[in-house]
């Protein structure tokens, strides 16, 4: 990529967060003030709840790792909607697309609305990072663990199981289930990303689809509408990739490019990549329909984990990157060779320590 254009980064990750009811109570009779209704309503219950699980976090002492220099804590916000939201905070959303019902799956998923839940509260969460500089990647990665430890009680140790026996003192926990999604958002600073680029990079993701959704857990397999199944829509059965990679080159426009592929936000979310902005105020520029600013990467399923955040940050930057370099050289993507995941990541420049951790995933997965 050209190295006078500076990445920029937000992150969204969706969780389901849950409180024992007579903890619950507890805090509610901190919050509410006096003279209030005696019940307040579902939404405001909602964000009692994640002003506790705000403070839980805001107890992580940054030191030098911080993206703001004048700050020495990291402070996460809570906000009703997405358009209360401060750009350079961490912030903690209601978000009510989550399912609270979940399939029985041991130790990974709480178990359908039975037994204990009664005693629990459970809203669907949402965490939006603030909009960074990329080269500050590597100082994120302890915030995300932080994060880990605080919404999944690593720290002390416990898990989905022992927390269904009602082992947790802490009387709070997250986990994410089918229905979350991990979401990376990139931009360049200042400037649009060439209709070229976009090209290369959709092109690239077409013909590696099926390696790149291997990394999913199972249950996340065709969760997003492929872009391949787009595209079969619009070619004859016996068209393959490199007819969808062609006609990915024959676009003009960006709107025209949308429409060939499906590249846009649908009311489930099912698209893999999707074009919009930060927000109208961020200095990232605005949402035009010739335009891209920002591409979001909406792929993933939905992660506490601070490694799958990691690596899945680095993967899309790097996805991004290759296809900048390709417009920088004034080529275009020649689908060719290895089709497998591995032979994507070389392509890419991806470290050999990310390689690593992909192949153990592919492994894990194919027990």
């Amino acid at each position: 990529m050209n190295p006078t254009i500076e990445l920029r980064c937000r992150v969204e990750a969706d969780f389901l967060l849950a409180m024992e009811r007579a903890k619950l109570e507890d805090v509610l009779e901190r919050e509410i003030s006096p003279g209030t209704e005696p019940h307040p309503s579902d939404g405001e219950v909602d964000l009692v709840i994640l002003g506790y699980a705000a403070h839980m976090l805001s107890r992580y002492q940054l030191g030098q790792q911080v993206l703001r220099p004048a700050s020495t804590r990291f402070e996460v916000d809570v906000a009703a909607s997405k358009d209360s939201i401060k750009e350079t905070h961490w912030t903690l959303l209601p978000n009510e697309s989550i399912s609270k019902i979940h399939p029985d799956d041991g130790a990974e998923h709480i178990r359908t609305m039975k037994g204990r839940l009664p005693h629990w509260r459970v809203i669907g969460a949402q965490l939006v990072s603030p909009v960074f500089d990329f080269t500050y990647f590597e100082h994120m990665f302890p915030m995300f663990r932080h994060i880990q430890n605080v919404l999944t009680d690593a720290e002390a140790g416990i898990g989905d199981r022992q927390w269904l026996d009602g082992v947790s003192t802490n009387r709070h926990m997250s986990w994410t289930n089918e229905t979350c999604s991990l979401r990376i958002q990139l931009a360049y600073d200042g400037r649009e990303i060439p209709f070229r680029t976009i090209q290369n990079l959709v092109a690239t993701w077409v013909v590696y689809e099926d390696a790149i959704e291997m990394l999913q857990p199972v249950h996340h397999h065709g969760y997003n509408i492929p872009l391949a199944f787009t595209l079969s829509t619009r070619f004859p059965v016996s068209a393959n990739k490199e007819t969808y990679r062609m006609a990915i080159y024959h676009c003009k426009t960006l709107p025209e490019l949308r429409n060939l592929v499906g590249l846009y936000a649908t009311a489930g979310g099912e698209a893999k990549i999707n074009f919009l902005t930060f927000s109208q105020d961020s200095g990232l520029g605005r949402s035009l329909q010739s335009q891209a600013h920002t591409i979001e990467f909406r792929e993933h399923a939905g992660t506490l984990n601070a490694d799958d955040i990691k690596w899945w940050m680095l993967f899309t930057s790097k996805m991004l990157r290759f296809a900048q370099a390709l417009t920088d050289a004034n080529l275009i993507f020649d689908a060719h060779g290895d089709f497998h995941v591995i032979g994507l990541l070389k392509l890419i420049g991806f470290p050999r320590q990310g390689q690593d951790f992909y192949m153990r995933r592919l492994e894990e997965l194919a027990h």
